[in-house]
């Protein structure tokens, strides 16, 4: 289930938020998988450690 709670970002914060997804470098998100959850799973995703840092405007 998905719960929307309106206004809880201001327009500026979901633009750098945009940004810096954009800018992320994504990865296959089997290479956190386990061996089973691999064979089912089909996402992209960044990875835990971000080195990219985004400067806010």
């Amino acid at each position: 289930m998905l719960i929307e709670i309106p206004d809880i970002l201001a327009p500026d914060e979901v633009a750098h938020c945009r940004r810096a997804l954009e800018a992320s470098q994504w990865v296959d998100g089997r290479v956190t998988a386990g061996q089973q959850a691999a064979k089912s799973r089909f996402n992209l995703q960044i990875p835990a450690v971000i080195r990219q840092v985004v400067p806010r405007d």
